[in-house]
């Protein structure tokens, strides 16, 4: 399965390699393995062949789970940090997420309607609406 012109067949894994300059002026390659998901791709589940789907959607794994951890149904202390505040930066796990692919966050966006639909196959509850959780425009990742 490929999932589109730029990457190799994949089975399980994604690598992207970027090269990183150093401050010495040194070039360091850096690799990242991640998940491909390839059980929920059509025409067995609702994702897409596209790696920004797919990015997307571990990018929706990782936040429901860290809103599941630290902002539902949390009870904060007296002195403890608000969970609310001071818990994950959905924002940048976005980037971080789209970059650990190799695609840009604003091509992610587009598929939240499979992502969406992967989860609801999958029972997970959705992300909540609203800016903080679902990047839905281009603008809200720049």
């Amino acid at each position: 399965m490929i999932l589109n012109n730029e990457t190799p067949e994949i089975v399980g894994m994604i690598t992207h390699v970027e090269i990183i300059k150093h401050r010495d002026g040194r070039q360091i390659p850096q690799t990242f393995h991640m998940p491909a998901y390839v059980e929920y791709i059509q025409p067995a589940g609702n994702l897409i062949a596209e790696i920004s789907c797919v990015a997307l959607f571990h990018y929706a794994i990782c936040a429901r789970n860290s809103y599941e951890l630290f902002e539902k149904d949390v009870i904060a202390l007296e002195g403890d940090p608000d969970p609310v505040t001071d818990g994950p930066n959905y924002q940048q796990l976005f980037k971080s997420i789209a970059r650990s692919y190799g695609v840009k966050p604003e091509n992610m966006v587009k598929f939240w309607g499979h992502v969406d639909a992967q989860f609801i196959a999958n029972d997970i509850p959705l992300l909540p609406a609203g800016s903080k959780y679902r990047f839905d425009q281009v603008l809200e990742v720049n």
